[in-house]
């Protein structure tokens, strides 16, 4: 793509733009465009080169003629030669002129009601640059993913039955930060589906998935992903989580943090750590001035994509003293069970149902807490019997 080529990547990051590429496109309006009427408005309120609207305008114009085509769409961006630009294209797609106030430069985040106006669908791949939180979001942390701003205004100024269609980051789908924004979706759409996509394209190294909403208030919602859970598929569980025999903690120590002066002690660092290995004494040592973890128990490294070979890289700390972490790995302590509990956890983690588990769950390059809480125990754990529930 020509503006893929004009605009470099260290560019494209910095603002948060990604041109969705057309296999993308077609993967996300596959099941949406039978829903298209004569009488249905697309609107794209961060349209970019306009790649979201190709397959509704091609649609709109084998279904009911290139008249009802030209003046069901509209686009938006809040670079105007951006909006300029998708009309022309557009207008050589449908074989009619698209009226021109129907493309403009607006910033959604400010004025959607443009955007917005007569809607029946919106079609978005919003900026996935961070931004400060807007004044009344509750559902946000001090800084937020403004794709994740697009889609609550979105759904909170869409029409109820409106449907909003997006392609957005996988952070916002499995990322623990954004439990409040999928509440928040939640209340505000009467139907939801979530597909994971996997890789944007071969030039960006950003998972993401597409979010299928119909705009509702909450007391007409039927169907929504629960609040607190990820918005995955339902696994089978019939042996529990993870989450239900170990107690499941980011490593407390930041070396760079940490006061010189504080009290040494035995220290675990994610560079000292080969996957698989058990280590019976951990020989590095540091000042520590935060939670000192017991062993004996598991280190999971954090840094994870799908992109590498196993998601799960773990270790066995066979060492009984107090160890302090780095937090670059996630500690995994027995509720109860001892090594015998971390050897069945470890099984359980080179299980290759784990890696099919892991990519479904999260797709970010970093592991969360939940994301390991929520593995499931594929089969019964061997030492149960020997030393008890944990």
């Amino acid at each position: 793509m020509e503006l893929r080529r004009s605009i470099p990547l260290a560019t494209r990051k910095k603002l948060g733009q990604f041109f969705t590429s057309s296999d993308l496109v077609q993967k996300v309006w596959a099941s949406v465009l039978p829903t298209l009427a004569p009488t249905s408005v697309v609107a794209d309120p961060a349209c970019g080169a306009g790649n979201l609207l190709i397959p509704a305008a091609d649609y709109l114009r084998e279904q009911y003629g290139a008249f009802v085509a030209a003046n069901q769409l509209r686009g938006h961006d809040v670079n105007g030669a951006f909006a300029h630009a998708t009309r022309d294209r557009l207008s050589a797609i449908v074989g009619a002129e698209l009226p021109r106030d129907a493309f403009s430069q607006s910033d959604f985040l400010l004025s959607s009601s443009l955007a917005l106006r007569h809607a029946s669908h919106v079609i978005m791949n919003p900026p996935y640059v961070m931004m400060d939180r807007p004044a009344g979001a509750l559902w946000a942390n001090r800084r937020v993913n403004a794709a994740a701003v697009f889609v609550v205004k979105a759904l909170a100024e869409m029409t109820s039955g409106s449907r909003l269609i997006a392609i957005l980051p996988d952070v916002l789908r499995s990322g623990s930060s954004y439990a409040g924004w999928r509440r928040e979706v939640g209340n505000l759409s009467s139907h939801i589906e979530v597909v994971s996509l996997g890789a944007f394209d071969s030039h960006t190294d950003v998972d993401v998935f597409s979010l299928n909403a119909v705009a509702g208030s909450r007391s007409t919602t039927t169907q929504r992903p629960k609040p607190d859970q990820p918005w995955t598929a339902a696994s089978a569980l019939p042996f529990g989580t993870i989450g239900d025999a170990f107690k499941v903690r980011v490593g407390s120590v930041v070396p760079h943090r940490t006061p010189q002066t504080a009290t040494r002690a035995p220290f675990l660092a994610a560079r000292q750590v080969q996957p698989w290995a058990t280590i019976d004494r951990v020989d590095g040592e540091a000042a520590v001035a935060s939670r000192l973890d017991r062993g004996p128990f598991v280190v999971v490294r954090r840094t994870s994509s799908p992109r590498d070979g196993q998601r799960i890289r773990a270790n066995l700390i066979a060492d009984m003293r107090s160890i302090g972490v780095e937090n670059h790995l996630i500690v995994l302590s027995p509720c109860a069970g001892g090594v015998a509990a971390c050897q069945d956890l470890l099984a359980n983690l080179r299980d290759p149902r784990t890696d099919q588990f892991m990519n479904e769950r999260i797709r970010c390059r970093h592991l969360t807490v939940d994301a390991v809480k929520s593995i499931p125990w594929w089969s019964p754990r061997s030492e149960v019997g020997k030393y008890g529930p944990y």
